[in-house]
């Protein structure tokens, strides 16, 4: 079989994202979904990719999802990688909420390179690895102290009419309790107060954006500190075929206000 330029690139991707759904690779590499099925379920028979069992909604055919597999990882060895990438094994097995997690947070990222490509947003930067968007904080309760760490789910910086901005991100599922997230929006305040953000990502403002079900937007803004800092939306804002959307939504600060992001 032969591999093209554009197979190097998915190979590449995931070896960066790990899960993307056949949605988001047709968006990103193909003219259209029918391509983007035929192509990768090529690479799949010949051992490039997997296919993870997950079914997402009523609509299982949106939510085939994609990993890369040894034959894939090879390519990107002789490549001159080195070290041969992690891939999915046959006999591995990852759970839904895992995988959910994952395909949701490289959803924002296909958006922003959707728009990088078809409005004036420059995506910059993007990044998700825990080393790359792991802070941590001295929180003072109780008369002690104790020091805790936050492990945002990806960092991203864009350019709009030269102008930087800087954001934290926060996937929440309405899996873990208002408590747990209370906590970790203290650690994110505490950090940025003691400059950790000017440290890590440079002068750029920065902001910590939540995405969240529709009922949960509101519980999570309440027990925010009362601060600019936090950002709340629904996570349909998140549309591949209308990625416009992120401009125009409007966001919950936790200090109650709504305001559009990119404004």
């Amino acid at each position: 079989m032969q591999i093209t330029e554009r197979d190097r690139k998915i190979f590449h991707m995931l070896d960066d994202l790990r899960f993307l759904t056949v949605t988001q690779l047709a968006h990103l590499f193909f003219s259209s979904r029918p391509v983007a099925d035929q192509r990768l379920r090529l690479l799949g028979r010949a051992g490039y990719l997997t296919t993870l069992d997950w079914t997402r909604g009523k609509d299982s055919s949106k939510s085939v999802v994609y990993a890369l597999a040894r034959a894939g990882a090879e390519v990107l060895r002789e490549d001159g990688r080195g070290s041969l990438p992690r891939f999915i094994r046959p006999s591995e097995r990852r759970s839904r909420a895992f995988i959910e997690h994952t395909v949701l947070r490289n959803e924002l990222f296909v958006v922003l390179e959707l728009l990088t490509r078809e409005t004036n947003l420059q995506l910059v930067s993007f990044r998700h690895h825990p080393e790359e968007v792991a802070v941590s904080a001295t929180l003072h309760k109780g008369g002690g102290s104790e020091r805790r760490v936050a492990v945002a789910d990806a960092f991203f910086a864009v350019l709009i009419a030269d102008q930087c901005s800087a954001f934290l991100v926060e996937i929440d599922r309405a899996t873990l309790p208002l408590k747990r997230m209370k906590e970790r929006y203290e650690v994110y305040e505490a950090w940025w107060r003691k400059g950790g953000a000017r440290q890590r990502f440079g002068g750029a403002p920065l902001r910590i954006l939540t995405f969240s079900t529709k009922a949960h937007v509101r519980s999570l803004a309440a027990v925010a500190p009362k601060s600019s800092l936090f950002w709340f939306t629904t996570l349909d804002t998140l549309q591949l075929d209308h990625p416009e959307a992120l401009l125009a939504a409007y966001w919950l600060t936790a200090s109650g206000m709504t305001s559009s992001l990119f404004t």
